[in-house]
C-alpha cells in the first residue's frame, strides 16, 4: 500500500476505504477492479487504457482478498495498485489494492486488504496532513 499526499484538493469526493474485517460473509460478493493494465496477457500495446472488470470475491486471508472472474472479466499485468471495490452497506468501498495474479491473467487475483492497514498505516498520514479529516 502507499499514500499519496497532494497540495491541493483533487476536486472529487474520496471513495471510502473499508474498515470492517472481511470474512466468509463476503465470499461470492461482486468486486469491481479499475486499472490501466493489459487487455490480454500477451499484448503490451494495450497498457495504459483505463478499464474496469467485475469479478467475485473467492477467498479472504489475513492480509489478502482473492477474486476470480470468468470470460473477459480479469485483472492483468499493469493493473497493480488499482482499487478493488465492493458495495458494503449500500456504499462502494475500497476493500483491496490489486497486487498480483498469474502471467496468463486468469485464475485467482490477489489484493492487499485495506481494512487491515487503514488505521495503522493510512490514517496517521492523513491525520498529519489534514488534521480536520474524519474516516468515511
Amino acid at each position: 500500500l502507499g499514500v499519496v499526499i497532494t497540495k491541493a484538493d483533487l476536486g472529487r469526493p474520496a471513495i471510502p476505504m473499508n474498515r470492517t474485517a472481511l470474512g466468509a460473509a463476503n465470499l461470492g460478493a461482486p468486486i469491481r477492479f479499475v486499472g490501466y493494465g493489459k487487455s490480454v496477457a500477451n499484448d503490451a500495446g494495450s497498457l495504459g487504457t483505463r478499464r474496469s472488470a467485475w469479478l467475485t470475491v473467492s477467498a479472504v486471508s489475513t492480509g489478502l482478498v482473492g477474486s476470480q472472474g470468468g470470460g473477459k472479466a480479469f485483472t492483468c499485468n499493469g493493473d497493480s495498485g488499482g482499487p478493488g471495490l465492493v458495495t458494503l452497506g449500500g456504499v462502494p468501498r475500497i476493500v483491496g489494492v490489486n497486487s498480483h495474479g498469474n502471467l496468463t491473467c486468469s485464475g485467482t487475483n490477489w489484493s492487499t486488504r485495506v481494512d487491515t492497514f487503514a488505521a495503522s498505516f493510512v490514517d496517521p498520514y492523513i491525520s498529519k496532513f489534514d488534521p480536520a479529516w474524519k474516516p468515511l
